[in-house]
């Protein structure tokens, strides 16, 4: 196992006939220094959580929970919608593709209530105008290259 941007990938030739090379796990780990109580040397790891649970985005620390959150408040349970962070000229940008028309006011309103870094870092005036909703039908999703599923949050933001 390696850890490559805090994301843990792993790579076994145990399997027969079809090894697996450089897997991103999409878990959010960090080695531990210390040895394990068992006394076994290997090296240890902590994990964190998930790589896409979280997100920095206008210096401040954003949690898909939050969002979703904001979202069943608004409109109940969605069966898919997906965060698109973008970088247009020198403005970062949160796209939320959704399948339903809504207010944009009523959700962003939410997504700044429940998220504390948020209201601690930028005001919602910020907020209102880097906080974009698309009504997608969820065959205008993007799909994750490697699995072919639909994945919550895309950062688009270094391509």
């Amino acid at each position: 196992m390696e850890i490559i941007a805090n994301e843990a990938v792993v790579t076994s030739f145990m399997r027969n006939g079809m090894p697996v090379v450089r897997y991103q796990t999409g878990d959010h780990v960090e080695w531990v220094k210390d040895q394990c109580a068992c006394g076994s040397g290997s090296p240890q790891f902590k994990l964190l959580g998930r790589i896409d649970s979280q997100f920095n985005l206008w210096s401040c620390r954003l949690f898909l929970s939050d969002l979703e959150k904001a979202i069943k408040e608004n409109l109940g349970d969605l069966p898919h919608y997906q965060v698109q962070l973008k970088t247009i000229g020198s403005q970062e940008i949160l796209e939320l593709k959704i399948p339903l028309k809504i207010l944009k006011e009523n959700l962003m309103d939410h997504f700044y209530e429940v998220s504390h870094d948020m209201k601690k870092t930028i005001s919602k005036e910020y907020l209102s105008e880097h906080f974009v909703i698309e009504i997608n039908s969820e065959t205008d999703f993007l799909h994750n290259p490697r699995t072919g599923k639909v994945s919550s949050l895309i950062d688009l933001r270094s391509l």
